[in-house]
């Protein structure tokens, strides 16, 4: 077997809503002697469509263009890699996106001299369709987290803020596309290549969630993975915004978000997702009969704040059930 074909026989990808966890999962899956996972590619979502937009439709001439520049790409240009070995490895291969993806998780597996390459880019969950079709025999790790915590985390983050400011919208929205996605994709993806992890299982009982993960992934459990936050510099140079990410695996912060967000905003966050999205997951809303929204009209501008941003990004159908 070539080691692109074991690239892509082993290959799994970490997705999610964003600000859910997916980056300590990271660090704790990297942690297993088998597994490697590379910053976020943001290859499916963002690069693939700004090279198209850039360079036309993938052809040879293209294609070549985009993998002579894939090196000045800011989400993987600081990963130590190999790129003259990547460059052999995608030479040889057929001028698709699939190819250019596949020589950059080999020249990486090969580097950290291990046997099974993952990708975390929380907003490849928008692209699982796409990615199932160029990698058959891919797993998906889909990491969710309570929509309030995950409103919370993005109110606290410095460029989230700088877009949105404190509005609640955009990020609450931004979680029920993610579940929407889900859904859409169990109908295609039987559960040995689709797999729900709650942020807040993996905390509470991180021996046992990890386990089954292993077991999902077919690799052995290793009692190292329960300590590996701290131990990749990403997350010490980013540890401002991924704070949980190199602290300790702890349960006494996943309710923070009740002693921070006011009711007007929880209101609005539970409208947004819906009574029917959290329950589903496990989640129970503090406004189950959406009571919430009348004992402040701020909900609404949460609420319109969301869906003017969502249509700015191309998503007219925020509110569709």
């Amino acid at each position: 077997m070539s080691e692109t074909e074991a690239t892509r026989q082993n290959l799994f990808f970490i997705v999610g809503s964003g600000r859910c966890g997916t980056t300590m999962l990271r660090s704790v899956l990297s942690a297993h002697p088998d597994i490697c996972i590379p910053t976020e590619t943001q290859f499916y979502n963002v690069f693939r469509p700004a090279s198209i937009m850039r360079h036309g439709p993938l052809t040879q001439s293209s294609f070549r263009k985009i993998v002579d520049r894939i090196d000045r790409w800011e989400h993987v240009r600081g990963e130590q890699i190999d790129w003259n070995e990547f460059q052999s490895l995608v030479r040889s291969m057929p001028p698709e996106w699939r190819s250019i993806l596949t020589a950059f998780l080999t020249a990486y597996r090969a580097g950290q001299g291990k046997r099974i390459v993952g990708e975390k880019t929380p907003g490849h969950i928008r692209c699982m369709k796409r990615i199932s079709r160029d990698f058959p025999q891919a797993k998906f790790i889909h990491l969710v987290r309570d929509p309030r915590a995950v409103v919370h985390s993005h109110l606290n983050h410095p460029s989230y803020r700088k877009v949105y400011g404190d509005s609640v919208g955009y990020a609450a929205w931004k979680w029920r596309s993610a579940y929407d996605c889900h859904q859409k994709a169990a109908k295609y993806l039987d559960a040995t290549r689709l797999y729900l992890l709650r942020y807040e299982d993996l905390i509470a009982s991180p021996d046992e969630a990890i386990r089954a993960l292993c077991a999902f992934l077919g690799v052995e459990f290793h009692a190292g993975m329960l300590d590996a936050r701290g131990t990749d510099d990403l997350y010490i140079k980013n540890a401002q915004t991924h704070q949980m990410a190199v602290a300790p695996i702890v349960a006494d912060r996943i309710d923070i978000w009740r002693e921070d967000l006011d009711t007007s905003r929880v209101a609005a966050i539970e409208l947004i997702v819906s009574k029917r999205r959290m329950t589903d997951l496990g989640y129970t809303p503090q406004f189950a009969d959406g009571s919430g929204l009348r004992v402040s009209m701020n909900s609404a501008g949460h609420i319109i704040s969301g869906a003017v941003h969502a249509l700015r990004h191309g998503f007219s159908k925020v509110f569709a059930r």
